[in-house]
């Protein structure tokens, strides 16, 4: 969709110009994934006084661990599905949330009919991206069967609640006390199961 614009409009104009540093900034992200995975997988980082890749993620690059991820699985599924991407001039290279979103979904079982279509509008741009991850999403959306839709938003609301209080444990801020009442409550919800 992008490309077919581009070739229609003046290189010297300002919305080509525009258009194209969105494409230069989509090429920069899959040489920020490269990156990214030679200094996790070559412990670098080690050497620059890290102790994880997290630190040295979140110290030194400013980005969080999910963003990390995210920039290294995108890259790491460009070289294993779409290599040519990688190794040719193409201005097609869709954004990093995409692809991750994509190869997440290839790993969930009973997807990968319905994703061959939508993988080939991605990376034919015939797809915009946010079109793109709404139709990622709707194909991995768990079914939801008949009658299970209340015990399974409870069932997911004690699981989250379970995990707030392990992550207030973990925070030196909070007061003991406050964990304990909230396991509590915890434990009086699932007594209505």
């Amino acid at each position: 969709m992008q490309l077919k614009l581009l070739e229609t409009l003046d290189e010297n104009s300002t919305r080509a110009q525009a258009l194209m540093s969105i494409v230069d900034f989509r090429k920069k992200w899959v040489v920020a994934g490269e990156w990214l995975c030679t200094i996790a997988y070559g412990g670098d980082y080690k050497d620059w006084g890290y102790s994880d890749f997290e630190a040295y993620c979140a110290n030194e690059l400013g980005i969080k661990k999910n963003t990390a991820k995210k920039l290294m699985t995108s890259y790491q599924y460009l070289k294993a599905k779409h290599n040519k991407m990688l190794t040719e001039e193409s201005n097609a290279i869709p954004e990093y949330q995409t692809i991750a979103l994509l190869n997440k979904a290839h790993g969930i079982a009973d997807t990968e009919n319905q994703l061959v279509e939508v993988e080939a509008k991605i990376f034919s741009g015939e797809l915009a991206e946010d079109d793109a991850r709404r139709e990622i999403k709707a194909i991995i959306a768990e079914p939801v069967l008949p009658g299970m839709d209340e015990e399974n938003a409870f069932q997911k609301l004690i699981i989250m609640a379970r995990k707030f209080t392990r992550e207030l444990r973990a925070c030196k801020k909070v007061p003991e006390g406050l964990s304990d009442r909230l396991n509590i409550a915890i434990n009086e919800l699932e007594k209505l199961k």
